[in-house]
């Protein structure tokens, strides 16, 4: 199944975020050993970029960049897709560009975030990361 990965599940687990870490590594886990297949926006890896640079500095940084796109996917960002994030009715743009591109991308079957309700127009499925485990797709 190919899932797309809001980037607050990868701060979960970059962050070791109480709560929300065994989860969200449980999830990336199933993507890292090809069980489902992650995708990640290309804003999502320059955020994961840039707060991992503060909290860990860039060269370790760089290395969960690297690993990260060691098995995920990456969709696109181009202007196409900043104008129909601009036309939807979402509260915040970022997690308007992160819907846009999931729906873009072709196979994406749901969005995993700890945000549900900002993802409540999509037309995807949308869990968080307990609810995708407890699903047992």
């Amino acid at each position: 199944m190919r899932v797309y990965l809001d980037t607050n599940v990868l701060l979960d687990v970059l962050l070791k975020r109480e709560h929300f870490y065994e989860d969200s590594l449980e999830v990336l886990n199933l993507c890292e050993n090809k069980e489902h297949e992650g995708w990640v926006n290309l804003a999502t890896i320059a955020n994961i970029f840039y707060i991992g640079s503060k909290l860990v500095g860039k060269k370790e940084a760089r290395s969960i960049i690297e690993t990260l796109i060691s098995y995920l996917q990456i969709t696109g960002t181009d202007r196409q897709l900043v104008i129909n994030a601009l036309e939807i009715d979402f509260n915040d743009f970022e997690d308007a560009l992160q819907y846009t591109s999931a729906y873009r991308t072709d196979g994406i079957h749901a969005i995993i975030t700890r945000n549900n309700k900002d993802f409540k127009n999509s037309h995807l499925p949308v869990f968080s990361p307990a609810e995708f485990l407890k699903t047992g797709f």
